[in-house]
């Protein structure tokens, strides 16, 4: 079991560094490699930047926890208009500011299921349940998705669990029946 979750924090610290670098944080993830510096073509000349008058009366500072809920609403509206991939570095966007975020997690769960990433959305959905035991829709879709992937046991616990929150739920219920008769490991 211990090669397992060996495989699972590293899965993870991947996923998280991906998030990060989606986001446009890269220099946040510590790697062993080197990026090399971008080459500037000799014949352009870079002139020094020139400082703009900013009228800050304007605009108002939002907090991390505003700029997250606005980085979850833009990925859910990206979602809904077909354009996954935006949502997704709306999601990560949001991760990479606040990892203890349940709902980027949730959200990011269910892109990374509907792209076929099982183990992505996997890992997303548990992280979510991590951060928020008594997330309803991150326990029912995870327990379909392990229904899916063959993982009967998870599949039953997670539908039990579900069932709670969904009482009568014709999927979960569905789950439940077909699995719970799986050894539990």
């Amino acid at each position: 079991m211990r090669a397992e979750d060996d495989e699972m924090s590293n899965a993870l610290m991947n996923d998280m560094a991906d998030a990060l670098r989606s986001a446009g944080l890269g220099s946040m993830v510590h790697t062993d490699e080197v990026e090399p510096e971008p080459e500037t073509p000799s014949d352009i000349v870079v002139e020094e930047e020139q400082e703009l008058p900013v009228d800050t009366s304007s605009v108002e500072e939002l907090s991390v926890e505003e700029q997250v809920q606005s980085l979850i609403e833009e990925g859910e509206y990206k979602s809904r208009s077909n354009e996954p991939q935006e949502a997704l570095v709306a999601f990560n966007k949001a991760i990479a500011l606040d990892p203890s975020s349940d709902m980027a997690w949730f959200n990011r769960g269910v892109l990374l299921e509907a792209q076929q990433d099982a183990r992505g959305a996997r890992q997303a959905f548990q992280i979510c349940l991590d951060l928020n035991p008594d997330h309803a829709p991150a326990t029912a879709n995870l327990a379909i998705l392990l229904d899916r992937i063959g993982d009967d046991a998870g599949a039953a616990a997670m539908a039990s669990r579900g069932l709670e929150f969904f009482p009568g739920h014709p999927s979960l219920t569905d789950v439940l029946n077909r699995t719970k008769s799986a050894p539990v490991e």
